[in-house]
């Protein structure tokens, strides 16, 4: 039997969920809500047998449901995650984990207080790179790891395929490129190298409440010293990212995204499958790992605490 999934948010994250939901054996989602009439009818066209409550917390009392995804803009999170767990639901929410630090710690508090079922969908952690960079470490075949670097870049912010989400993505509040894509990244290189210390940061804004148009910063990543850039406007692709990490006998690197390349000596590796098939490979991962979780067994999904020490460094970041 499946384990049933309601979504709360029902923009582009939370429809891309639904499509890769109806794909899986072991999950299915039954119920969605959002606040917007536009959204309902859009995904409701795409997904008719949906069920659409009046309020996020109809959905999370649902007596059918064990997980709530929670797909809505940052400052909404923790609330609706309170919900999925007073109704005795486990939660599975979009990064960031919020906005507001002290929200954050008390869902923390609540999860080891409580052991509810929780965890943060930062795509990356079922990424084939960030494995093979996790075992490279582990293994010491390359030596240790020595410095690290991560570089976005944007033609444009929000991205072509946000602007449905503009109002707040664009925003200084809860939105920009360092909370919606440099986190998967410090998330990757905390669980590989360690706990992030920012040892300096400077991020530029426009007038008014727009967000972030760059970003320059050095951090540790355990004692591995790390250079973070980013930059709107500065390409003429939608959107570019290269993570780069440097052992004492080679190195790794993950490029836009998915691809993964290790170097032993001059040479640089191709990992050899195509970008959507590790694609593919990170989504089903993330998706068995959820069921996994579901059903109490060991999985690798971001656990709470480790979205709040993400979240921690990128507010630092931004400041």
């Amino acid at each position: 039997m499946a384990y049933r999934v309601g979504v709360i948010g029902l923009g582009i994250m939370g429809n891309r969920m639904l499509d890769r939901l109806a794909q899986h054996p072991d999950l299915e989602a039954t119920a969605g809500w959002d606040p917007s009439k536009d959204a309902v009818a859009a995904t409701k066209k795409a997904h008719p047998s949906l069920a659409i409550e009046a309020s996020a917390e109809a959905l999370c009392k649902r007596a059918d449901l064990q997980c709530v995804y929670i797909a809505s803009p940052p400052a909404s999170h923790i609330a609706h995650a309170f919900h999925a767990f007073d109704a005795g639901k486990a939660a599975f929410l979009e990064k960031p984990l919020a906005t507001d630090l002290k929200e954050s710690q008390a869902i923390v508090d609540r999860v080891a207080t409580e052991k509810r079922p929780a965890a943060i969908n930062f795509s990356l952690a079922h990424a084939p790179g960030l494995i093979a960079l996790e075992d490279l470490v582990k293994s010491g075949r390359l030596g240790k790891p020595v410095s690290a670097s991560v570089d976005v870049q944007f033609a444009a912010w929000p991205r072509p395929w946000q602007m449905g989400a503009a109002s707040w993505l664009a925003k200084r509040a809860e939105g920009g490129f360092t909370r919606e894509v440099v986190s998967h990244f410090v998330f990757a290189l905390q669980r590989a190298l360690g706990v992030p210390e920012i040892l300096e940061s400077k991020a530029t804004y426009p007038a008014g409440d727009g967000a972030e148009t760059a970003l320059q910063a050095r951090v540790l990543f355990g004692d591995v010293s790390s250079v973070i850039t980013g930059q709107v406007g500065g390409t003429a692709v939608a959107d570019r990212n290269l993570t780069t990490v440097e052992f004492e006998k080679g190195a790794i690197r993950l490029i836009d995204w998915m691809n993964v390349e290790t170097r032993e000596g001059d040479k640089w590796i191709p990992g050899g499958d195509s970008p959507e098939e590790l694609r593919q490979r990170a989504q089903v991962g993330q998706l068995d790992a959820l069921a996994a979780m579901l059903t109490g067994r060991a999985h690798r999904l971001p656990t709470v605490a480790e979205g709040l020490a993400v979240q921690a460094c990128v507010e630092r970041l931004l400041k």
